[in-house]
């Protein structure tokens, strides 16, 4: 997978929002693993909107307290010019310190939590992340490594009961790894229930809200991202 040219700060927003097509997170979640600073300021985004989130909740918690409200996008907007500003979408604030790169030789003891992202209803991409997932779980099974699997948009049809083909897979790699996760976005599955699909996880499968938010949240715990 290339790396995406000149990500913006619009794009990290959209990103953390869980506003981007699958595609195109995809392809942004990948530049982390040539761009730790990359990654260092989605985690900044997502901490900052957070952090706006919180002060909302407290604002209407504190019936004294009558502020213009903002919109999140303004809140997180006027948030960031104060912590830095904007040039062309980079924060001119100095960037964080850079985290470790993703790349697979670089898994050790001391970063052994991995996520596989898969956005696309693509079966041969899936058995590749498959493939990535237990070939990480032997390799580094002794550092206690764990590794998740997380689908979006087409993706989640690879952890459908009715419709992926990787079912007796998938079932092996659970219950053969203990350390291995795979997860449904709920946003997608909602959609789909929304026109009319029947949407049966298989066993195996658990949910998260939103995808992407789930995989901000990880890389900002400190797992590391693989693009396949």
């Amino acid at each position: 997978m290339s790396k995406p040219r000149n990500p913006t700060g619009a794009d990290l927003n959209a990103l953390a929002d869980g506003e981007l097509d699958s595609q195109r997170s995809e392809s942004l979640l990948a530049a982390m693993e040539y761009d730790p600073h990359l990654q260092a300021e989605l985690c900044e985004v997502h901490r900052i909107k957070d952090l706006v989130r919180h002060a909302h909740a407290l604002e209407a918690d504190t019936p004294a307290a009558t502020p213009r409200r903002l919109g999140l996008g303004n809140a997180v907007a006027a948030m960031l010019l104060l912590v830095g500003g904007f040039t062309g979408g980079w924060l001119l604030a100095p960037r964080p310190s850079a985290m470790p790169g993703f790349a697979m030789d670089q898994v050790t003891a001391h970063s052994n939590r991995v996520i596989l992202y898969l956005g696309e209803s693509n079966p041969a991409k899936f058995r590749k992340t498959l493939g990535k997932a237990e070939a990480l779980l032997q390799r580094y099974r002794e550092a206690g490594i764990q590794v998740t699997i997380v689908t979006s948009a087409g993706g989640v049809d690879l952890l459908r009961a009715s419709t992926t083909p990787f079912g007796n897979e998938i079932r092996r790699l659970a219950q053969r790894y203990a350390s291995l996760q795979f997860v449904a976005c709920n946003n997608t599955i909602y959609h789909m229930r929304q026109e009319g699909k029947q949407v049966e996880l298989l066993d195996e499968a658990d949910t998260a809200p939103s995808a992407v938010a789930y995989v901000v949240d990880h890389l900002r715990e400190g797992w590391r991202y693989i693009a396949i």
